[in-house]
């Protein structure tokens, strides 16, 4: 990241330079959106109680709250936030509602949601620790088994609340690729979609799932009527 010699920063900044690394983002943890390792270094020189709050990553016995709170107070500062005790999800839902309005607005360049940012604070403390030579089980912080070996367990929440997510249709006239707003939401493609139906694109659902959703979509149109 930066030559120790040359890391010509105060002190508290330099205190936890380890921790610097792995929130930003390094081999085993996510970067962030538009979010460089050198803002996280400067909301650290912007706010010297910051850098006693995320200490609590290079505590060997620190409790998981303290962890979540650390890591929750430093995004909020991260982003701007202009309230301490605002939430990440609010802070998230006051900038969409800002960003909503521009043409070409990017949902990545929000910040996360709190049950995904506990994650990243989860393997931000792991790997801190790890580096300090304080071996723990990956399991507990942050990552899961898979055939593959270890995955990070990016949320424990779906991508929105279930009705929602059953009235997301796209308009994708060619394959519903990258840009379907059906794919973006993490869900796949249904009967209400208006060209490819749930059936004709490359996120449609198995055919079990079609039948599914269309006869629960059947019944709530059914109810509606009566």
């Amino acid at each position: 990241m930066f030559d120790s010699k040359s890391f010509k920063y105060p002190q508290y900044v330099r205190d936890n330079i380890l921790i610097l690394h792995a929130f930003s983002g390094c081999d085993t943890t996510f970067s962030f959106f538009r979010q460089g390792k050198l803002k996280f270094v400067k909301t650290l020189i912007h706010n010297e109680e910051l850098g006693k709050v995320v200490q609590v990553f290079q505590n060997p016995n620190a409790k998981l709250q303290k962890i979540k709170e650390a890591g929750f107070t430093f995004l909020v500062s991260l982003y701007r936030g202009k309230r301490s005790d605002v939430s990440l999800d609010s802070l998230r839902f006051e900038l969409f509602s800002k960003i909503l309005v521009r043409n070409n607005f990017q949902l990545a360049s929000l910040p996360p949601t709190n049950d995904a940012a506990l994650q990243h604070s989860l393997r931000t403390y792991l790997q801190v620790q790890m580096w300090s030579g304080n071996p723990m089980e990956p399991l507990h912080w942050g990552w899961k088994k898979s055939d593959q070996g270890l995955l990070p367990v990016t949320t424990r929440k779906g991508p929105a609340p279930e009705t929602l997510l059953k009235t997301i249709s796209c308009k994708c006239a060619l394959g519903c690729k990258g840009g379907c707003s059906c794919r973006k939401a993490g869900i796949k493609c249904s009967t209400i979609c208006k060209y490819c139906k749930g059936q004709s694109c490359m996120n449609a659902p198995l055919e079990a799932e079609i039948v599914a959703y269309t006869t629960e979509l059947e019944d709530d149109i059914d109810l509606q009527l009566q």
